[in-house]
């Protein structure tokens, strides 16, 4: 019997190690994940930036492409052709068969062959080639246009990876907020609860109603009934940034404080750096660019173009002969397309150009109403943690006193209550106002377009 117990001791403390250990190593290999971390998992899951680098590396062979416009297109073709039997032609001459041995005389006789009029296959080896010579600028002006696409390709990545970025950050600041959510509404169950099995003990006593007491059940419904639904926002938040990076973050520490670096920042100087660095008005410059260089190109369509092409011919049979044989020709070709198009075609274009311009006004504005925005939003919640700090520090010395009033018997519940439904209130607001604090410093970057 003592063996036995001995064996079970000995097992229970192998299992409790194992425990620990297990323990010890899950916590070791937790990572912590914070904004940043958070922002690069997102940008290497991300399909949408996927697609944008697909769409930018397009533009990088479109130039490619426009280059090579510059150089000879080479032609090569190998052809067998099988006929049916191509149709013989009947002939016939008058042959020498020998002479008169009176007259001295020649003496023809008629003779009659068939003569093949084709042959019915055909071998054939060619090799072509044309050169442009002249293009009255043509080629060089898709080059351009094609470069230009390509910036404003990397600008569109950029401008998808700031997007992506802010709503990464807004997403896992939601998720800490979510979390300081739940904290608050657990110690408002907690401190609920204690009140709720002092009011038992004072009711058992005879000192309060059993209304008095139905008042605080009902109480810590409500805040169980909060708590659920702090959870459940928690979990949704939760959820919502799994999506985003594509992956579980139950193997990772989450951040649990709020980051808070006060600065101060003046709306035209904000505006002003928008404007050199947001990649939309980039992109809408470069589309301007892509649409002046379209009026040129346009305009060029009109003009001739001079062009040389050459090719080889290697086949047989070679014209009636059944033989392999060789031919070349060469050429020089102007061309010069005539219509009646090309000048409304230009005008249609340049009204484009124009069109584009106040886009881009009207971008401007929308960037200097978001910039305005991002630094009120920045500033206000500023201030407003200032006070809230504050505020939460004498809320908790509030609760604190009446807590000690209560048990003493100079203060009544309603009125506990009243001070501990201000510490949370006050708590709600302090961390509200760092989540909006932050998601204001990411708008303002995202504003900024950095």
């Amino acid at each position: 019997m003592k063996l036995f117990t001995k064996r079970i001791v000995i097992n229970t403390l192998c299992l409790s190690t194992a425990l620990v250990v297990l323990l010890a190593i899950t916590a070791v290999a937790a990572e912590k994940l914070t904004v940043d971390k958070c922002v690069d998992l997102a940008l290497k899951s991300s399909q949408g930036i996927k697609i944008a680098e697909q769409k930018m590396l397009s533009s990088k062979y479109a130039v490619d492409e426009a280059s090579a416009r510059n150089f000879p297109d080479f032609t090569f073709m190998a052809m067998y052709v099988k006929m049916s039997p191509m149709p013989e032609t009947k002939t016939s001459f008058q042959m020498p068969v020998g002479v008169n041995p009176l007259t001295g005389s020649i003496i023809y006789a008629p003779v009659s062959f068939n003569i093949k009029t084709g042959y019915d296959y055909l071998y054939d080896f060619k090799l072509s080639v044309s050169q442009p010579l002249y293009t009255f600028g043509k080629i060089g002006l898709g080059v351009k246009q094609s470069k230009i696409g390509y910036k404003a390709a990397e600008e569109e990545l950029r401008r998808a990876k700031n997007e992506l970025v802010f709503n990464t950050k807004r997403a896992y600041y939601g998720l800490m907020l979510t979390q300081k959510m739940v904290a608050i509404a657990e110690e408002a169950v907690k401190v609920t609860d204690e009140h709720y099995k002092t009011m038992q003990l004072m009711y058992e006593d005879g000192k309060i109603s059993k209304y008095d007491l139905s008042r605080i059940k009902v109480q810590l419904t409500n805040a169980q009934v909060g708590l659920i639904r702090a959870k459940n926002g928690g979990r949704m938040a939760k959820e919502a940034v799994e999506v985003m990076l594509k992956t579980s973050l139950d193997n990772y520490e989450l951040e649990t404080e709020f980051e808070y670096n006060p600065n101060a920042a003046v709306i035209e100087d904000v505006f002003a750096e928008a404007l050199k660095t947001r990649p939309e008005l980039k992109q809408l410059g470069f589309q301007e660019d892509i649409m002046n260089l379209l009026v040129k190109l346009t305009n060029a369509s009109g003009l001739p173009n001079l062009a040389l092409s050459a090719s080889a011919d290697y086949k047989m049979p070679y014209y009636t002969e059944e033989k392999w044989d060789s031919a070349w020709n060469a050429s020089l070709v102007f061309n010069w397309p005539l219509n009646f198009y090309t000048g409304a075609k230009v005008k249609q274009m340049k009204t484009n150009v124009e069109t584009m311009k106040l886009t881009r006004s009207q971008v401007e504005d929308g960037i200097r109403l978001e910039t305005k925005k991002a630094v009120i939003d920045l500033n206000e919640a500023k201030e407003r943690i200032d006070v809230q700090k504050e505020n939460v520090e004498l809320a908790k010395e509030n609760l604190r006193i009446a807590d000690q009033r209560y048990k003493e018997g100079y203060m009544s519940y309603v009125d506990v209550r009243d001070v501990q439904l201000a510490l949370t209130q006050s708590e709600v607001n302090y961390y509200q106002a760092l989540f909006d604090y932050n998601i204001a410093q990411a708008s303002l970057v995202k504003a900024v377009g950095k």
